[in-house]
């Protein structure tokens, strides 16, 4: 009786030669343990990671011959991937015939196979940047004059190109939302702009009002309104468009003193007869959105391509500006 005791114990006792599963299937929870207490890569580290690669990746033939794993533990490592890939360690752990001496065998196959050294030198990703900003009053800017602030036919030719451009990307895969609108306009006369800008093609946006409309008190609420933009976005930089009408290059201005590292660049469009050159001090001052957009090509915020695509938009909507000229800007602002 004595010696079939003995015998049992020597079947289904712990031994060195069988890795039990953790499961204690086979009723011997001593023969193996859990990854974190026998010396095993942390999870969420590169080499746990190797390690759940090879459990998911190598053939059964690798895990059985080159890996030198239990014919049993490689079986059922295989057959249980096909159900649900391994994530962490703890899921290869669970197998049944796995314990933490397999996982030794499988780290030290990634080690031996140069899964490690892959998934320890993987380049970090870098951040992205971000997008660039675009802020850009209305009136004269966007909008020509009409009769008592009435919203015209058309905007000025080639804007809503040069705009998309900015907006979406030359490629069109950038993300909408970086546009910002500011006018002197009260709340009450901005009711129909929305839908004129998206009748038109442009950019739908968020448009900060004025409480009075008169010009030297509209320069504060821009300066205000703009400044809330730029500190709400701080990694990003911006494209301010206005005109010289009335006070937007010296609203503009104050922006730039404000945050010379996020204000790339200032366009302000020539609406007025003449315009003192005091006023444009850190600004560019463009005659239509062909010059704007050779412009944006010199400071490289957009290719020679968008430019030309701008160009030839806006004769067709009616700017009066010949291949030689437009050529002739090109090489004006070109860096």
């Amino acid at each position: 009786m004595l010696r079939r005791l003995v015998l049992i114990a020597l079947l289904f006792g712990c031994t060195s030669q069988v890795d039990a599963p953790l499961d204690t299937e086979l009723g011997c929870e001593t023969c193996g343990g859990k990854a974190d207490e026998h010396g095993l890569p942390d999870e969420g580290t590169c080499e746990a990671s190797a390690l759940v690669r090879v459990a998911n990746e190598a053939s059964f033939e690798e895990l059985d011959i080159d890996a030198s794993l239990n014919r049993r533990a490689a079986e059922n490592i295989v057959a249980a991937r096909a159900e649900s890939p391994f994530e962490r360690i703890e899921d290869v752990d669970h197998v049944a015939w796995v314990g933490a001496a397999t996982l030794g065998q499988i780290l030290d196959y990634a080690e031996l196979t140069g899964v490690v050294d892959e998934e320890c030198t993987v380049d970090p990703i870098e951040p992205t940047e971000p997008e660039l900003g675009v802020v850009s009053d209305l009136d004269k800017t966007v909008i020509p004059p009409e009769g008592d602030l009435e919203l015209p036919e058309a905007p000025y030719p080639g804007v809503t190109t040069l705009y998309a451009i900015l907006e979406h990307g030359s490629d069109g895969t950038g993300e909408p939302g970086d546009f910002t609108y500011v006018t002197a306009r009260t709340p009450d006369r901005v009711v129909d702009v929305p839908a004129w800008l998206e009748e038109k093609g442009l950019p739908a946006a968020t448009i900060e009002t004025g409480v009075s409309g008169v010009p030297w008190i509209a320069q504060e609420e821009k300066v205000n309104d703009i400044s809330r933009v730029f500190e709400a976005s701080p990694q990003q930089s911006f494209v301010l468009f206005g005109d010289t009408s009335h006070r937007d290059p010296e609203a503009y201005k104050e922006i730039l003193a404000r945050f010379p590292d996020q204000f790339r660049v200032g366009l302000i469009h020539m609406v007025n007869m003449t315009v003192s050159e005091h006023r444009l001090e850190g600004l560019y001052l463009h005659h239509n959105y062909a010059e704007a957009a050779a412009i944006l090509v010199g400071e490289g915020v957009i290719t020679e391509q968008d430019a030309r695509r701008v160009y030839e938009d806006a004769v067709e909507e009616g700017l009066e500006l010949s291949e030689e000229d437009f050529q002739a800007l090109l090489d004006t602002y070109a860096p």
